[in-house]
């Protein structure tokens, strides 16, 4: 097994994880903390540009479009998630749609096919651009869903608490 077919592997089973997780009711605590997870994705995508000579202007202003697009499409994925708050906790419950496990799914396959196609050289060049635009594609919708997500939760009414008999 060559380097190549492990690291597709490697991410299938990464997606697949993600995918899965995502399917499942998970408690959100909303706050700061929320926003870590997108924001440790979004540092990580931003490392590799200086080394993959993404620094002009277009390029960067092509992985802001990206990242708003994506936020757009993060914040729509979520309406048709299933939602329910409890204030008394500071938790969101959240359950993907399965349409929208695959739209954010699909960011990710489409950076692997891109890689794919262009061999291991895609540092660099419309491969690489390409790929790495899938990627802020898929950050902005982790801030998406998470925007949404907090403005679901202020507006859900507080859950009054129950009468005593």
């Amino acid at each position: 097994m060559n380097q190549q077919q492990i690291q597709l592997i490697v991410y299938v089973v990464l997606i697949a994880v993600i995918a899965l997780r995502m399917l499942q009711v998970r408690a959100v605590r909303i706050g700061a903390g929320m926003w870590l997870i997108p924001a440790l994705f979004l540092i990580v995508v931003i490392l590799p540009l200086k080394h993959d000579g993404f620094t002009s202007v277009a390029d960067i202003a092509a992985f802001a479009a990206a990242v708003g697009i994506g936020g757009g499409v993060g914040w729509w994925q979520s309406t048709h998630s299933e939602l329910r708050a409890d204030k008394k906790l500071g938790i969101l419950f959240v359950k993907s749609s399965p349409w929208g496990v695959l739209i954010y799914v699909g960011a990710f396959i489409a950076r692997a096919v891109v890689r794919l196609m262009a061999g291991d050289n895609t540092s660099g060049g419309p491969a690489g651009f390409w790929s790495t635009v899938a990627l802020f594609f898929a950050v902005g919708i982790f801030f998406g869903m998470r925007a949404h997500w907090q403005r679901e939760y202020a507006a859900a009414p507080d859950q009054p608490t129950p009468k005593q008999s």
